[in-house]
C-alpha cells in the first residue's frame, strides 16, 4: 500500500491501537530487525502462543504503523516514531540529571558553572556567586542562590516558543470590543497648509 493510499487515523484511534502489550512488541521485533519480516519470522520473535490472535493485532497496525510488502512486513514512519520513542524512554521516563559541572565560566563572575536536567530544562547555575535574582518556580530543589537560567529542551521548543512571540498579532484580537481604527468623527481635522 502506498503511503499517500493510507488512511490516516485520529490521535485517539492511533493511541488505541497502540494500546496492547502484543502490538507493542510486534512493534518493537519490527524495529529490531534490519529487513522485513515474513510472518512465520515476526511470529516467533513475539510472544503470542496463539497464530490467530497473533494475526489479529499484527492486522491492526498494517497500514499506519505497520507496512507490508513483497518481502514481508516492515515499519512504517509512524511505527518507527513509535519504537524510537518507547526506547528512548520519552514515553515512560521522567529523566533526572543531577548538578554536573562544566568547563564553562559564569558570565556574571567566571567562576565555573553547573547544570542539571529536569522537568525537560536545562538549568544552569554558579558555583560561586548568587546569579540571577529569581530562581525557577515548580523546580523541586532549586537553590536560592546562584541560578543563572534555563534552556528547554528540545531546543526546537524554545525556537517555536519565540517564533510564536514574534508572529502573534499586537493590539487587540478579533473578538475585542476596542476598534482598530478611530470613526471618522473622532479624528482630528488638520487644516490644509497653503498651496504655494
Amino acid at each position: 500500500m502506498a503511503p499517500e493510499d493510507r488512511e490516516t487515523p485520529s490521535p485517539d484511534e492511533a493511541f488505541a491501537t497502540l494500546g496492547s502489550e502484543t502490538r507493542l512488541s510486534i512493534l518493537q521485533a519490527l524495529g529490531a530487525a534490519d529487513r522485513p519480516l515474513a510472518f512465520s519470522t515476526l511470529f516467533d520473535r513475539v510472544d503470542v502462543d496463539d497464530s490467530g490472535r497473533f494475526n489479529y493485532h499484527l492486522g491492526r497496525l498494517v497500514s499506519h504503523f505497520v507496512g507490508k510488502t513483497d518481502a514481508g512486513y516492515e515499519l512504517t514512519q509512524a511505527g518507527r516514531r513509535v519504537v524510537e520513542a518507547v526506547l528512548s524512554g520519552a514515553v515512560t521516563d521522567a529523566p533526572v540529571v543531577e548538578r554536573t559541572r562544566l568547563d564553562q565560566p559564569c558570565h556574571y563572575c567566571g567562576a565555573p558553572i553547573e547544570v542539571s536536567y529536569r522537568q525537560d530544562r536545562v538549568l544552569k547555575y554558579c558555583t560561586d556567586c548568587p546569579g540571577r535574582n529569581r530562581t525557577p518556580r515548580g523546580v523541586p530543589d532549586a537553590p536560592a542562590e546562584g541560578y543563572l537560567g534555563s534552556l528547554p529542551l528540545p531546543p526546537q521548543a524554545s525556537r517555536d516558543g519565540r517564533r510564536a512571540r514574534r508572529t502573534r498579532p499586537r493590539g487587540p484580537g478579533p473578538t475585542s470590543n476596542f476598534s482598530r481604527r478611530r470613526p471618522e468623527s473622532a479624528r482630528a481635522v488638520r487644516p490644509r497648509s497653503p498651496s504655494r
